[in-house]
């Protein structure tokens, strides 16, 4: 059976990341598909049937970026729904975000994403983000700034 993410049946599980470098920037990945085409996020996407989300994460940040991660913790969980203007859910996401850090690798835009980029907290005014990412990466910076 194949989850529609266009006008699904039940929400979908998600994950992002949020990962951190030395210099407490966190990576940024401009995406290439809808919902959000064009608009900077967080890397992630759907968990697989049979896949933990941990594993997900993982997964995710890897195609989309080239890194490979550590996962230190759940860092927050949020829904994302989109809405037709007649009111039809078009999109839902339950999604779990992680704290990571870089393990190996230099990132790289790969996947879905367009572009990909180190981003300091004080900078998330200057870009484009995806409906939400602003205001939970302004709460998140409360805790690294």
């Amino acid at each position: 059976m194949t989850v529609k993410r266009k006008f699904p049946e039940a929400p979908i599980v998600a994950v992002s990341a949020l990962i951190l470098n030395e210099e407490k920037k966190f990576l940024a990945v401009k995406r290439n598909k809808a919902p959000g085409k064009g608009q900077w996020s967080l890397p992630g996407g759907a968990v697989k049937l049979g896949e933990t989300i941990r594993d997900a994460v993982a997964r995710e940040v890897r195609e989309e970026t080239g890194l490979h991660v550590k996962i230190i913790k759940i860092q927050g969980v949020f829904d994302r729904i989109f809405k037709t203007p007649e009111n039809a859910v078009k999109y839902h996401y339950v999604i779990i975000n992680f704290l990571c850090r870089v393990d190996s690798g230099t990132p790289r835009a790969a996947s879905d994403a367009g572009e990909v980029t180190w981003i300091s907290f004080r900078d998330i005014s200057k870009f484009q983000w995806t409906e939400g990412i602003p205001a939970y990466l302004k709460e998140a910076a409360r805790e690294f700034i």
